[in-house]
Formats: structure tokens, sequence, C-alpha cells
């Protein structure tokens, strides 16, 4: 019998990305959405804080600085059981930001590395033919043989 032959391929791996396939567009919107939903639970249904309070206590969760000041009530069990999710959720998508954030960085600065390579090359290979006088070293040793 034959055997069936397969040829594996591996994925290349993207060095630069060590977060899902996202864009900082779309980080972006996603912290927006976050804090959104932070103002309406904190300010509308959990708190009713203002909306000030309810961002300023949305972005010290989420950034895990948590200055103490504004908390949640303790009467409560399922909004202290809501906060700690909302915070977790909150500090995964930060970190999946910042991980974006340092990709997109990290790519723009090899770009401008080869492209400063490449200028290198270039004014490297143009030096070594153009030579002082107007004429390249080819043109000078072609007239000499």
């Amino acid at each position: 019998p034959q055997q069936k032959v397969t040829k594996t391929t591996k994925t290349k791996r993207n060095i630069f990305c060590l977060s899902p396939d996202l864009t900082l567009s779309e980080c972006t919107i996603l912290i927006s959405l976050y804090l959104i939903a932070a103002v309406y639970f904190y300010h509308s249904t959990m708190e009713q804080w203002s909306i000030i309070d309810a961002l300023y206590f949305a972005i010290t969760s989420f950034t895990t600085v948590g200055y103490g000041d504004l908390v949640v009530s303790q009467k409560d069990a399922y909004k202290k059981v809501f906060t700690a999710f909302f915070a977790f959720v909150g500090v995964a998508v930060l970190g999946v930001t910042l991980s974006v954030l340092g990709s997109e960085l990290l790519r723009a600065e090899f770009k401008a590395m080869d492209r400063a390579k490449k200028n290198a090359n270039v004014k490297a290979v143009k030096d070594f033919f153009d030579l002082p006088g107007g004429k390249s070293y080819h043109h000078r040793h072609s007239r000499m043989n």
C-alpha cells in the first residue's frame, strides 16, 4: 500500500507580538468600553456614584493603584464579587494593551533600524564609487587598462 506523504509547514511566529492579534486601535476601543461599563455600573446600578467618581474608581482599579478612598458597599456580597471580577478583567485588558503597545514600539524601532542600515549601505557604496575629482573608481580603472 502506498503511504500518502504530507508536507507539514510550521507557522511563522511573529516575534514582535506576545499578545493576542489585536491592533492598538482595538485595544483603545476595549479600554473605552471597559471604562464606559464601569461608569454605567458604578454610577447607575451599583453605588450611585458620580460619573467622575465611577471613572476614577475604574481607573484606579484596573491600574492596580487602588487608593482606598472609594470602596464598594461592604453589605452586599454581589457588589464585592462583581468588583473583584471587574478589576481582574480590567488588569487583563490593560496588560494586553501594554503588550500590544510594546510590540508596536518594537516593530517601529526595527523598521527604523532597517531603514538606517539601508541608507548607510547606500552611502557606503556611493562613497566607494564616487572618488574626488568627479571620476568613479570604475571609470578611473577602466581607462588605465
